[in-house]
C-alpha cells in the first residue's frame, strides 16, 4: 500500500472541530479540582476521584476539538463512572466500607 492511501484511512473519518467556550469549560474544571470534599470519613479518595474525572473530561476536550469524537465519548463516560463510583463508596454504610477495604487487602 502506498503511504498517500494509508494517510487517507487515517484522517478519513476525522473532523477537528473548534470547541465555543472552551476556556469556560476549563475553569469550571478548575473549580472542581479545588472543591475539595471536607469529608473525613472518605479521606483522600474522594479528591483522588475527583481529580482523575476532572482528567478525564479534558481528555475528551482535546480528543472532541481533534476529531476523535468515539474517544472523547468514551473518557467523558470514564469521567461519570468515575464520579458514580465516588458517589458509591462514599454513601456505602461504615460496616460494608470496612469489609471491602479489608477484603482488598487480603484480610477477612
Amino acid at each position: 500500500m502506498s503511504d498517500s492511501f494509508i494517510e487517507w484511512r487515517k484522517k478519513e473519518n476525522i473532523c477537528p472541530v473548534v470547541l465555543d467556550g472552551k476556556e469556560r469549560y476549563y475553569f469550571d474544571l478548575m473549580n472542581i479540582e479545588h472543591s475539595w470534599t471536607g469529608r473525613i470519613d472518605i479521606g483522600n479518595i474522594g479528591n483522588t476521584f475527583i481529580m482523575e474525572a476532572e482528567q478525564q473530561i479534558i481528555n475528551a476536550i482535546e480528543l472532541f476539538e481533534h476529531g476523535y469524537f468515539d474517544c472523547a465519548y468514551y473518557s467523558l463516560r470514564s469521567a461519570v463512572d468515575l464520579s458514580t463510583t465516588m458517589v458509591f463508596l462514599t454513601d456505602m454504610p461504615d460496616d460494608e466500607n470496612l469489609r471491602l477495604r479489608l477484603a482488598a487487602l487480603g484480610v477477612g
